[in-house]
């Protein structure tokens, strides 16, 4: 549909800088940092990032916008909007309800160590990765991405 109106050009990495959040406890570990990626044949995508600390705890929040280039998307995504799940001795993944339209999920919650992972994805568009070192509580990073203004990144 965006690209029938002519929308395929990923958001400039340096205005998806404004949709990492603040968190918290944490403290932003450095300057935001992102790059624009052109590859020809693939089309075109964006990230930024950032790292945050508490201590020894780290998040690390990534996000990509692959508006230019839906092929390279649908393959990252493929997996997770099937509605795969695991689960082990050591970790427990699934998707996860984020509570958002055009939002959806994905975790991975680690059993003997305090860390988990989340990815999401907005509006078929952007993929957001979120990491954490020394929490695995899992409402904990549905939180932070909760708290990023999703719903109106979706909408861009």
């Amino acid at each position: 549909e965006r690209k029938q109106k002519g929308d395929t050009i990923a958001i400039p990495y340096k205005d998806l800088q404004a949709y990492l959040p603040e968190i918290s406890g944490y403290t932003k570990d450095g300057e935001p940092s992102g790059e624009q990626t052109n590859m020809p044949g693939m089309g075109s995508w964006s990230q930024a990032t950032q790292r945050y600390k508490d201590g020894d705890k780290e998040i690390d929040i990534k996000i990509t916008d692959y508006n230019g280039a839906q092929g390279a998307f649908a393959g990252v995504t493929a997996l997770y909007m099937m509605g795969y799940s695991s689960e082990n001795d050591t970790k427990k993944e699934s998707t996860t309800d984020m509570g958002m339209k055009d939002v959806v999920g994905y975790e991975t919650i680690y059993k003997k160590e305090p860390r988990s992972h989340l990815v999401v994805i907005a509006a078929d568009r952007f993929f957001i990765e979120l990491d954490c070192e020394g929490n695995n509580d899992e409402n904990f990073l549905k939180g932070i991405a909760k708290s990023m203004k999703l719903s109106e990144l979706a909408s861009k």
